[in-house]
C-alpha cells in the first residue's frame, strides 16, 4: 500500500471537465473505493483469506490503471470486483451530478431578480413621534417602487423598540394596495427603548424560520432592511451573524444618532448606510430600490462589475470630495496649536487623499486670511500633513467674513483645484473659538450659493448665533460645540463620520438630480401645481431671486402643457397678486419667462388671507380639466402670519389639494404644519440657500406620491 494513500487529496476542482475526462476521474474514485474496502476489512477483523482476496483485486486495479488506456478486465466471480464495478457506475453518476452543480454555481448568469424583503423599522423614543412620519413615508415609497407580485417581490413589515411588533407577513398581502391601506390605517408609533439585537432575534424567528411557501431561496433570497436611529442598548452582532448564517442578507440604514459600529456589525458586506437626518430618507428611498437589487444578486466574496457605486472604484468609501479647512490662528497657546494640528492629522490619515479622490486644502486667518495649501497642491496624505506643520500662532482681529469670501474666490476656484463642475462635493470646515469682528452673513451666503457645504467647529467662546448664519442647513447637524481645543483630537472620529455621511448624501443626491434632469417626473403625466409665494419686506432682493430660482427648478422637472402639468403663481404680502393663472402658459419657455419677470411686492405677511385668496382660483382651474388630476399647492414663506392659518388651510385641503409648506428663517414651524396638515409635507431651512435641498424633497414627493393623502 502506498505511503499516505488515504490522506492524498482528491479535489473536485482538479477534475477534467470533458466527458472522457469525467470517466477517467470516476475510475480514479473507484480505485479509492477499493482501497477503502481494504481499510474496512482491517477495521472489521475479517479473515486472512478475505483480506488477501481484497488486496489481490486492488493490486489488479492498480496494474490496469498504470497501463495505456484499454478496456478494464472484469472478473465477475470476484465479490470485490463486482462491488467495485457497481460503485464505479454510482460514482460516475455522482461526479456527473456534482459537475453539473459546480458548473451551475460557477456560471456567470444574471442571478436572482427578486427577493423576499422584510423592513424592520425603528419606532423607539430615540426616533420620536415627530420623525416617525418620515419613516412612514419612506416605507410608502419603497412599497410603491418595488414590483410586488406573487412571482416577484414579497414584502413584510415590522417595527420595533424594546419589542417587535409585526405589521404584516410576506404572505399576508399579494399586492401593494392592501399594504398601503394598512400603512394608512394601522401603522402607528410604538415608543420605548431601543433594543436592536432583541428585534433581530424576534425577526429571525418570525419571518425567516418558517417555510417559504414554495419559493426557492436561491431564486428569491431573503433580505432584511433594518432602520435604526441611535446606538442599540443591547448587542447586535450575535443576532446578525445568526441571520446571515441562515442565508439572510442584511441592509442597515442609520438616521439621526445611529451607531456606525452597529450598522457595520449588522450589514452584509458594504450594505450599510448612515444618513444625516431622518428627512434624508425621502431622497434615499430612490437609491434604496437599486440597493435592494444589488444585494439580491450579491454573493459573498464576489465582485460585481455592474454594481453601481456613486464614486470611483479606486477611491475608498466616502472619500470623494474637495475639503477645505479654514482655521483661526489666534490660538493663544502652543498647546492649542498642537491640539488643532493633531485633529487635522487624524482627519487626513482617515481619508483617501488622491488627486481623483479626496482633495484637501488649508487656510488660516486672523486680521487677514492666507492660503497654506490649495486643493490641488497636496495629492497624498504625507504631503498635506507637511502643510499642517506650517500653521503658527498669530495675533489680531477675527475677520472671518473676509476669510470666507477669500475662500470662496480662491480656495474653491477651479484654477486652484475645485471639481465643483464635475459634481464632486465641496465642503468647508471653519474652526474658531471667538466671535467674528466683521460681517459674515453675505460672505457665507455667497459661499453656500456656490454649492459649498459649510461645517463649523465651535470652541467655547465662539458666537453660535454668528455660526448659524455661516453654516449650512440644518445648523444642529453642521455646528459641533466643544469646550476646548483639547477636545478636538478625541472628537475627530465622530466628526469624520459627519463628513463621510455628508459626502455620501451629496453624491447620492447628485446622482438622483442627474437622473431627474434626464427623465423629469415620468410618473406625473398630469397635475396642477400652484405656488403661493411670500413677497413681504423681510425678504431681501437676492433672497426673492432664490425663490424664483426655486420655482424654475421645480417646474423644469415636469412636462408643461394644457393636458399635462400646468403651473400658476400667486404672490402675497399684506396685498395679493395673481402673477399668472394655471391656464396662462402652455409651454415651458413662456412659463420660464413669466417666472423670471415676477417683481417683489413688499409689505407684511398675511399667509392666512393669502390661502383664502388662492382657493377660488385653484377651484376655477380644476373646472378646466376634462377629468380630475392631482392638485398641489406649494406655500413658501419666511415669517409668521399676522392672521391665523388654521381654518383657511383646512378649507384648502378639504378640496383635495395636497399642500407642501416651506418655511425659511423666521417662519413658524407649528404654523407650517397647520398649513400642510402633515409633518412630512413641511420643509424648513435656516437660510434661503436651503431651498436647493428642499426642492429635491418637494419634487420627489410630487413625483412618487401615487395616492396623495390630504
Amino acid at each position: 500500500m502506498e505511503a499516505g494513500w488515504f490522506t492524498q487529496p482528491l479535489l473536485l476542482e482538479q477534475a477534467p471537465w470533458d466527458f472522457s475526462g469525467m470517466l477517467q476521474y470516476g475510475v480514479q474514485l473507484c480505485h479509492r473505493v477499493a482501497q477503502l474496502e481494504i481499510l474496512h476489512c482491517l477495521l472489521t477483523s475479517c479473515t486472512k483469506s478475505k483480506l488477501q482476496d481484497v488486496t489481490k483485486e486492488t493490486g489488479k486495479l492498480n496494474h490496469q490503471r498504470t497501463k495505456s488506456p484499454r478496456k478494464l478486465t472484469v472478473n465477475k466471480e470476484t465479490k470485490v470486483k463486482t462491488f467495485t464495478n457497481k460503485m464505479k457506475i454510482l460514482l460516475i453518476i455522482f461526479v456527473l451530478i456534482l459537475w453539473t452543480e459546480a458548473l451551475a454555481d460557477q456560471s456567470p448568469g444574471p442571478g436572482p431578480e427578486y427577493a423576499d424583503v422584510v423592513f424592520l423599522v425603528d419606532s423607539s423614543d430615540h426616533l420620536g413621534t415627530k420623525s416617525f412620519p418620515f419613516v412612514k413615508t419612506f416605507i410608502n415609497k419603497m412599497i410603491n417602487s418595488l414590483p410586488i407580485e406573487a412571482d416577484k417581490y414579497r414584502v413584510a413589515l415590522a417595527q420595533y423598540s424594546d419589542k417587535l411588533h409585526s405589521e404584516f407577513h410576506l404572505s399576508t398581502f399579494k399586492g401593494r394596495n392592501p399594504m398601503l391601506n394598512h400603512l394608512k390605517k394601522n401603522f402607528q408609533f410604538l415608543g420605548g427603548s431601543l433594543q436592536i439585537g432583541k428585534a433581530l432575534q424576534e425577526a429571525h424567528r418570525t419571518y425567516f424560520s418558517a417555510p417559504t411557501n414554495g419559493r426557492d431561496r436561491k431564486q428569491f433570497p431573503p433580505i432584511l432592511v433594518v432602520l435604526a436611529s441611535a446606538e442599540s442598548e443591547d448587542d447586535v452582532e450575535e443576532a446578525s451573524k445568526a441571520l446571515q448564517k441562515d442565508g439572510v442578507k442584511i441592509i442597515s440604514v442609520g438616521v439621526q444618532e445611529a451607531s456606525e459600529e452597529d450598522l457595520k456589525a449588522m450589514a452584509t458586506s458594504h450594505f450599510h448606510f448612515n444618513l444625516r437626518t431622518v428627512r434624508d430618507l425621502s431622497t434615499f428611498s430612490q437609491n434604496m430600490t437599486q440597493i435592494i437589487k444589488e444585494v439580491t444578486k450579491y454573493k459573498e466574496g464576489a465582485v460585481d462589475a455592474d454594481m453601481q457605486v456613486p464614486f470611483p472604484i479606486s477611491c475608498q468609501k466616502d472619500s470623494l470630495a474637495d475639503l477645505l479647512f479654514l482655521v483661526d490662528e489666534s490660538l493663544g497657546t502652543r498647546q492649542n496649536l498642537r491640539h488643532l494640528q493633531a485633529f487635522l492629522e487624524n482627519i487626513t490619515s482617515s481619508v483617501d487623499v488622491k488627486e481623483n479622490c479626496m482633495r484637501l486644502g488649508l487656510m488660516s486667518y486672523s486680521d487677514s486670511a492666507k492660503t497654506i495649501s490649495f486643493l490641488k497642491s497636496s495629492t497624498t496624505q504625507s504631503e498635506f500633513q507637511q502643510q499642517i506643520k506650517k500653521l503658527s500662532i498669530q495675533v489680531g482681529k477675527s475677520n472671518a467674513g473676509a476669510a470666507i469670501e477669500q475662500m470662496r474666490r480662491e480656495g474653491f476656484s477651479e484654477s486652484h483645484g475645485s471639481r465643483r463642475a464635475q459634481g464632486v462635493p465641496q465642503i468647508a470646515v471653519l474652526v474658531t473659538h471667538r466671535p467674528s469682528d466683521d460681517e459674515v452673513h453675505h460672505a457665507a451666503l455667497n459661499l453656500r450659493l456656490e454649492d459649498v457645504t459649510v461645517f463649523a467647529l465651535s470652541i467655547q467662546g465662539a458666537n453660535n448665533t454668528q455660526l448659524e448664519e455661516i453654516v449650512s442647513y440644518p445648523p444642529e447637524q453642521t455646528i459641533s460645540m466643544l469646550k476646548s481645543y483639547a477636545d478636538l483630537e478625541t472628537y475627530s472620529t465622530k466628526f469624520l463620520k459627519k463628513l463621510q455621511s455628508e459626502v455620501w448624501s451629496q453624491i447620492s443626491t447628485y446622482a438622483e438630480e442627474r437622473n431627474l434632469d434626464k427623465t423629469g417626473c415620468m410618473d406625473t403625466k398630469e397635475a396642477d401645481i400652484h405656488f403661493l409665494i411670500d413677497g413681504s419686506t423681510s425678504i431681501r432682493e437676492e433672497q426673492f431671486e432664490q425663490i424664483k430660482k426655486f420655482m424654475l427648478e421645480v417646474t423644469e422637472m415636469f412636462s408643461i402643457g394644457p393636458d399635462k402639468v400646468r403651473v400658476g403663481v400667486v404672490q402675497f404680502s399684506d396685498k395679493m397678486r395673481v402673477e399668472f393663472s394655471i391656464t396662462d402658459y402652455s409651454n415651458d419657455i413662456d412659463l420660464r419667462k413669466a417666472i423670471l419677470n415676477i417683481q417683489q411686492l413688499t409689505g407684511d405677511t398675511h399667509t392666512g388671507e393669502a390661502l383664502d385668496f388662492i382657493l377660488p382660483r385653484i377651484k376655477n382651474g380644476m373646472k378646466d380639466r376634462m377629468n380630475q388630476v392631482p392638485c398641489y399647492l406649494i406655500v413658501l414663506t419666511d415669517g409668521k402670519s399676522q392672521y391665523s392659518v388654521v381654518e383657511p388651510a383646512k378649507r384648502v385641503r378639504a378640496e383635495q389639494i395636497t399642500v407642501h409648506a416651506i418655511g425659511i428663517g423666521e417662519a413658524n414651524k407649528k404654523e407650517l404644519q397647520e398649513i400642510a396638515g402633515k409633518e412630512e409635507r413641511v420643509s424648513f431651512g435656516q437660510n434661503f440657500d436651503a431651498l436647493k435641498s428642499i426642492k429635491n424633497e418637494v419634487v420627489r414627493g410630487i413625483c412618487t406620491e401615487k395616492d396623495p393623502k390630504r
